[in-house]
């Protein structure tokens, strides 16, 4: 059955995902840039991207927190830990005016529901062949080039409210010690809410931490570049979690989405 699967799938210009369902090859899904259709995207990005700030704002009653500087550098790779279905709203909004390309699964941008959203706002889909994987790799290094920050989330697996940070994945390091970027930690930290799913759900709201970009050391080779990147990424956002985010904030420290 999985081989016949994977020859309707070939014969048909699918992608057969693990769960079993067919999907466009991921190629489709990550075409060749134009001037037209970046241009178009971008001012989609710009339009929704505040309507969104008053989403995330009523549903968590959503801060950030910047525990760097206010502004971060372009082209960098951010990464967020995965605990709600609002994670890449509140790391876009925390991180406006830069745009935010998602790395993502390619079933996320062929959903009827969902689909056209992820797919306008630009997200970048990961691939299965070796085709697909150079496609998703070279739309990567565009993005980063065009000045745009590559947003991943390192644990991989959703654990909706999860208190603690899960085991990373190399990927989103390796990224950036390939091209030279910075990495910029983003933590979604638990907190007593004033949004819609506190009062309706008793769920609790967010405070989103956006930590100081880390660099690798001059010099260092891409393995051991990539290994000190998710070093400090992992200890920046775990030390992010393990501070009451209510403890002496004011609105001169925190600013309401």
């Amino acid at each position: 059955m999985a081989a016949e699967a994977e020859r309707f799938a070939q014969a048909h210009g699918l992608s057969l995902e693990p769960n079993g369902e067919f999907f466009p090859q991921v190629a489709h899904l990550n075409p060749e840039p134009s001037e037209e259709t970046d241009r178009r995207r971008r001012a989609f990005y710009r339009a929704v991207v505040p309507i969104l700030r008053a989403v995330v704002r009523l549903t968590y009653g959503a801060h950030v927190v910047h525990d760097g500087p206010s502004k971060t550098p372009a082209g960098s790779v951010v990464v967020i830990n995965h605990v709600s279905y609002l994670d890449s709203v509140m790391a876009a909004v925390a991180l406006w005016p830069h745009r935010l390309r998602f790395l993502a699964l390619a079933s996320n941008g062929y959903g009827h529901v969902w689909g056209p959203l992820v797919r306008a706002l630009g997200t970048i889909f990961v691939g299965h062949t070796l085709a697909e994987t150079r496609e998703m790799m070279a739309r990567q290094e565009e993005a980063l080039a065009a000045g745009d920050d590559l947003a991943i989330f390192p644990e991989g697996d959703l654990i909706p409210y999860n208190p603690e940070l899960q085991p990373f994945k190399r990927g989103a390091f390796q990224i950036a010690a390939t091209h030279h970027a910075p990495v910029v930690p983003v933590t979604l930290v638990q907190a007593p809410g004033e949004g819609i799913l506190k009062s309706l759900l008793a769920k609790p709201g967010f405070v989103v931490h956006v930590g100081e970009p880390i660099y690798a050391p001059e010099g260092m080779g891409t393995h051991k570049a990539a290994l000190y990147l998710q070093e400090h990424a992992q200890r920046a956002m775990q030390a992010a979690l393990e501070t009451d985010p209510l403890f002496d904030l004011t609105y001169a420290d925190a600013a309401a989405l």
